[in-house]
C-alpha cells in the first residue's frame, strides 16, 4: 500500500491545465473554492446552494451541448 497522499488542489490544478473548452460544474463546498481558486472562468458554475445537485446539473449540461466536453467536480458528502 503507498503512503503518498493526494491534495486535491494540486489534482485540481493539472485537470484544468488540460481543461480546453470543457464546462467545469463545482459541487457544493470545497470543490466550489478549489475550482474557483484554481481556474477561474466565466462559464464555471459554482454550486453554492443544493447539495448533490452537482452530477444532476452536469448531466442536464451534457444532453443540452452533446459536443462539449462537461467535468462535474465534487466530493463525497460534497463538503
Amino acid at each position: 500500500m503507498s503512503t503518498t497522499k493526494l491534495n486535491r488542489s494540486d489534482v485540481l490544478n493539472k485537470l484544468m491545465e488540460v481543461r480546453g473548452n470543457a464546462l467545469a460544474i463545482a459541487g457544493l463546498g470545497s470543490p466550489v473554492w478549489d475550482l474557483a481558486a484554481s481556474d477561474h472562468q466565466p462559464e464555471n458554475f459554482y454550486n453554492w446552494g443544493g447539495m448533490g445537485c452537482a452530477i444532476s446539473m452536469g448531466l442536464g449540461c451534457a444532453l443540452a451541448q452533446p459536443k462539449r466536453n462537461i467535468w462535474v467536480i465534487t466530493g463525497d458528502g460534497e463538503h
